[in-house]
């Protein structure tokens, strides 16, 4: 599969922000990573919520 990306620039929820940053410290204790990476957190919740919305409106 090829990936094309495009930026985006856009502002998180307080409440989403804290949602990320606690994902992020549960990713850091149990994969050992260094910095788990915010824009692969963020797209696979788009890529879930997405896939979601079109299977109950397709």
């Amino acid at each position: 599969m090829e990936y094309k990306t495009k930026k985006y620039s856009f502002y998180l929820t307080a409440e989403n922000q804290e949602k990320l940053e606690e994902v992020k410290k549960i990713m850091l204790k149990k994969l050992d990573l260094q910095k788990p990476q915010q824009s692969a957190i963020i797209n696979k919740a788009i890529s879930n919520y997405c896939d979601e919305y079109l299977k109950k409106n397709s």
